[in-house]
């Protein structure tokens, strides 16, 4: 079991009151962008974890208007986000439990820090456990959810992000060329996992780069669609080409899914990309030329008229 300290300002913050939510996000609503919620520099903890309840720390978040999120709600299941968006995973879904948690009172600039406890709740302490918090404004407007957390009860163990794609190294999926992950194959012929995935980006061009591996010609490439709540094929490139150029058509999270087409174990990868903005350039500018009315028309005649007469009279004294 492992136990970690809780900071002040996670014990002082205030009360909390919690029910069982009547209705659970859709994947769309877990993984989508919003105007407001959780960021890079704004995420999750885990403050506490026993074989039998798990304590999750939270920044107050703030909503598009500047002001406290009071509402939050806890999702979890037996399987990765990325697993609940694939297309057979809608019986997966039906797993999913949510709790709606509310702040009582807050004070984010002197308690930052609030806590969002699972216990009991039917969790059985060998499994592991997939979660997301998503802040809610008053208008049940969702916003952008925390990072992926991922714990087990029995080994005292967590962890974040990506990280909790390998975090049980017994998970094992398999498909077959066609990328349909509803049938168990024979044994893996390739782990895309050895592949060494990794990616950059350049503009709104996302560069996914991999080592080829012996086995399959190609790969099988998907990005999760927001709008389809699927995921969709982008492309089958060769294994050969270590590479794949996708062009994003919105900012935020992107979920790949890179199959062997013969076969194997995929690699799920995410990318959090947000498209560079060309700056336009600039217009020239055309000079104002400042407009005259009758009495600036008139001291400029008189000016001129005095310096033609002042001439006039310096060279009538040299003729004399």
């Amino acid at each position: 079991m492992k136990k970690l300290l809780m900071s002040l300002s996670v014990v002082a913050l205030g009360v909390f009151s919690f029910a069982q939510a009547q209705t659970t996000l859709s994947i769309v609503e877990l993984l989508k962008d919003a105007t407001f919620g959780y960021d890079s520099s704004n995420q999750i903890s885990v403050s506490e974890i026993t074989e039998t309840s798990v304590t999750i720390s939270s920044p107050v978040v703030k909503d598009v208007s500047g002001y406290d999120v009071y509402w939050y709600r806890l999702s979890y299941s037996p399987y990765l986000v990325e697993d609940l968006a694939k297309e057979d995973g809608v019986e997966r879904f039906q797993e999913v439990k949510s709790k709606d948690f509310t702040l009582m009172s807050t004070s984010a600039d002197l308690f930052p820090k609030f806590t969002l406890s699972i216990e009991g709740e039917g969790l059985d302490k060998n499994t592991t456990y997939y979660a997301l918090v998503t802040p809610m404004d008053m208008y049940d407007t969702v916003g952008t959810s925390s990072e992926q957390v991922c714990f087990n009860l029995a080994r005292g163990e967590y962890d974040f992000g990506d990280k909790c794609l390998v975090f049980d190294a017994s998970r094992e999926v398999t498909h077959n060329s066609a990328g349909d992950s509803t049938g168990e194959h024979g044994v893996a012929k390739v782990d895309m996992s050895l592949a060494n995935v990794t990616h950059t980006i350049t503009g709104n061009v996302i560069t996914l780069r991999w080592t080829a591996l012996e086995g399959p010609d190609r790969v099988d490439l998907y990005v999760f669609n927001l709008s389809e709540e699927k995921f969709v094929r982008i492309g089958e490139p060769k294994m050969t080409d270590e590479k794949f150029e996708y062009t994003m058509k919105r900012d935020g999270e992107h979920i790949f899914r890179l199959i062997p087409s013969d076969g194997g174990k995929e690699i799920v990868y995410n990318v959090q990309a947000m498209a560079s903005t060309p700056t336009p350039p600039a217009e020239p500018t055309v000079p104002v030329v400042p407009e005259t009315g009758p009495v600036e028309n008139m001291l400029i005649i008189l000016m001129v008229s005095g310096l033609i007469y002042v001439g006039y009279r310096y060279y009538q004294k040299r003729a004399y």
